[in-house]
């Protein structure tokens, strides 16, 4: 009699343990965790770019020039000349500079003179242009300046009328560093040009100019 009510026990505790076991869920079954947040390393700060720096040189000078053609008489007259260099890069930033120079001249004491069917008369102009210019180091205590461009010459009495001329402009020259901002410039410089004869129409004449000048100037940035 106690055999038999202790048989089933062990099968009964079996039938609880499955039961239980078949109403428990299943981890395999489970929702999937959501995944982890990624980290994200921050994107260093840009620094913004520096704005783009040019420079630029303003100079003032005096010198000689000698015009020679038909019309002229043999000597030399003074001028006065004025003059605007703009550059890629500021003076601080070295050499050799390229650059593009506006400037204009104009007729001074001692004045040339001209002979016109024996009429001796004095020779004024007015002479402007644009130039591109190479500058060498302005740190340098000195150094080569070139310059190449066109210019136009305004005769204000040609044989009775004014006279423009186109001109081709060549320069050379050395520019000698003063203190830090300033220089002073010797140039040479040298134009040519043709332009109908004022006597007889169908000929062409043939211009140069010659000159030799010294201009002080400053950096302005």
């Amino acid at each position: 009699m106690i055999s038999a009510l202790l048989v089933p026990a062990p099968l009964c505790l079996g039938l609880g343990l499955g039961t239980a076991s078949a109403e428990a869920p299943s981890t395999s079954e489970e929702a999937p965790l959501p995944p982890a947040p990624t980290r994200t390393r921050p994107e260093p700060a840009t620094q913004p770019e520096d704005p783009p720096r040019f420079g630029a040189d303003f100079s003032v000078g005096l010198g000689g020039r000698a015009l020679l053609g038909p019309w002229p008489e043999p000597g030399v007259h003074g001028f006065v000349q004025g003059r605007y260099d703009a550059f890629i890069v500021p003076a601080e930033a070295g050499g050799p500079r390229l650059g593009l120079g506006i400037w204009a001249a104009g007729t001074a004491w001692p004045l040339q003179q001209a002979d016109e069917d024996g009429l001796i008369q004095d020779i004024r102009y007015v002479n402007y242009g644009v130039m591109t210019v190479l500058r060498h180091d302005p740190a340098a205590p000195a150094g080569a300046l070139v310059g190449l461009g066109f210019s136009r010459l305004d005769l204000d009495a040609y044989w009775g009328g004014p006279l423009a001329l186109p001109l081709l402009d060549m320069e050379v020259g050395v520019r000698q560093r003063l203190r830090p901002g300033a220089f002073l410039d010797w140039t040479a410089r040298a134009h040519w040009g043709t332009a109908r004869s004022g006597v007889v129409e169908s000929l062409w004449e043939e211009w140069w100019m010659v000159g030799l000048s010294v201009s002080p100037g400053v950096h302005l940035r």
